[in-house]
């Protein structure tokens, strides 16, 4: 019997454009042109001007399109540098489970997509084929999140190093691998898949930059293991299989095969589970944020009328380093920080990438308001998100002239759970303007626009490159 990786590379070898349902190809494009936004917004971050820099002494190469600022690269260094700058200021999507996948995933196919002058048509069926298994994969393990198995702290063992077997599948699926080059693919990416050090990273502050899970190094583990697959190489073909598969040795609570293959072909979860991010910075925050910049708004509270703010955010990170840190070493420290996200709110700094510029996470004002804030999870969170796994329960407690202010809300901005809080292709769009508007003409902005929504008439996807960078 085939295993699950060989199953898995039988359907996205056999997988046309014309299969797909109208809503899956739109939620492709969605997360091409959200991703696209935050790697150009990405050179706010110190992270990723060092990316963009090393890419230049990654070896010599013209074959690909670093974002923004239009350097040219090998295919593995512009990949690097563009993982690196779409992770940099943590505004990029999520793919819940398996977590963050847009950076790991991505930057592979856009500069093999470009190296090759591929057609949008062709990167689109590798995006859908590789966030499709990398929440199939990402759902059947075990999740930090996951309500039966309610955690007041994060796992040990937490991370998004399936998404390797995911872009391996993308990469194989761009490059028209054969089903058995597929499968011999998955299994040596997920052979190279890193380990799953997230929860040590938000626990030793200052952060470093390479965050939960270096997105430059892993969005490299697809190109070779695809490439290596090409040429004959064997990977293990039943890496998923047994007790001690990839699951395993990579530290998951739990497996559940079944899950994999549920309803494949005929049901698709991958745009029910991406979830965008109005603001930057990390995502746990922003339902308790919601409930602030609404009071805030609502009353006309100005920085120095705001005694107070208790913060309710999800739970299991309520004890974390990461989020209770006020002592800012650098833009990272300052992604994570729940305090901060609330000073530069209550400032009314513009949400997009100047959140975390230099000249706000480095503010006096900025630093002054941060002791006000304090944060707590939220005590009906766990209770909430068993009842529904798309709940992220949070609150708002502001004191200010005198008065409490109080506020709540089950979702947050940016999930698809709700239409009050989906994302709409005009917002995607606006956050896309605003990232690319600092180093992009306009003339190239609207290109960009145009060809983003409408990639399958895409004919070379280097057209579309030379568009995202000056």
């Amino acid at each position: 019997m085939a295993s699950l990786i060989e199953q898995l590379a039988g359907f996205s070898e056999g997988l046309k454009l014309e299969d797909l349902p109208g809503n899956v190809l739109a939620e492709a494009k969605r997360i091409i042109l959200d991703s696209a936004a935050c790697g150009i917004a990405g050179f706010v971050s110190e992270k990723g001007k060092l990316a963009a820099e090393a890419a230049g002494q990654m070896g010599p190469g013209d074959e690909a399109t670093v974002l923004g600022i239009g350097q040219r690269a090998s295919v593995y260094a512009a990949a690097f540098a563009n993982g690196e700058l779409i992770n940099a200021l943590d505004y990029d999507a999520l793919l819940t489970p398996p977590g963050h996948a847009a950076p790991y995933v991505l930057p592979a196919l856009l500069a093999l997509a470009e190296k090759r002058r591929l057609s949008g048509k062709q990167l689109l069926l590798a995006t859908v084929v590789s966030h499709e298994a990398c929440v199939r994969i990402g759902a059947a393990m075990g999740y930090y999140r996951d309500p039966a198995n309610p955690r007041t702290t994060l796992h040990p063992v937490t991370g998004f190093s399936s998404t390797a077997l995911g872009a391996a599948f993308g990469v194989s699926k761009l490059l028209s691998l054969s089903a058995p080059e597929t499968a011999n693919a998955v299994g040596l990416a997920g052979r190279m898949a890193p380990a799953q050090s997230n929860t040590k990273w938000v626990r030793t502050v200052p952060l470093t930059m390479e965050k939960s899970l270096m997105a430059g190094w892993a969005t490299q583990i697809p190109i070779t293991a695809a490439l290596l697959a090409s040429k004959g190489y064997t990977g293990d073909v039943t890496l998923l299989e047994g007790d001690y598969g990839f699951w395993r040795f990579m530290g998951s609570a739990k497996w559940n095969p079944a899950g994999v293959m549920d309803g494949l072909g005929k049901k698709w979860n991958f745009p029910q589970a991406t979830i965008y991010k109005y603001y930057p910075g990390c995502r746990i925050i922003h339902t308790a944020l919601d409930c602030f910049v609404a009071i805030r708004d609502r009353e006309n509270l100005q920085p120095e009328e705001i005694e107070s703010v208790q913060a309710y955010v999800d739970a299991h990170i309520a004890d974390e380093p990461a989020w209770a840190n006020i002592d800012l070493k650098s833009d990272i420290d300052a992604q994570m920080s729940v305090a901060y996200s609330f000073a530069v709110a209550a400032y009314r700094v513009p949400v997009g990438p100047g959140w975390f510029a230099a000249g706000a996470w480095q503010d006096e004002k900025i630093r002054g308001f941060m002791p006000r804030v304090k944060f707590a999870g939220h005590p009906d969170y766990f209770k909430a998100l068993e009842k529904d796994s798309a709940s992220r329960i949070g609150g708002v407690e502001v004191v200010a002239r005198g008065r409490k202010y109080t506020g709540e809300r089950s979702y947050r901005k940016g999930s698809p759970a709700t239409p009050e809080t989906y994302m709409a292709d005009r917002e995607l769009e606006e956050k896309f303007r605003l990232c690319a508007g600092a180093l992009l003409p306009q003339r190239k902005i609207e290109r960009a626009c145009r060809q983003l929504w409408n990639l399958e008439q895409l004919g070379d996807v280097s057209d579309l490159m030379q568009n995202l960078a000056v």
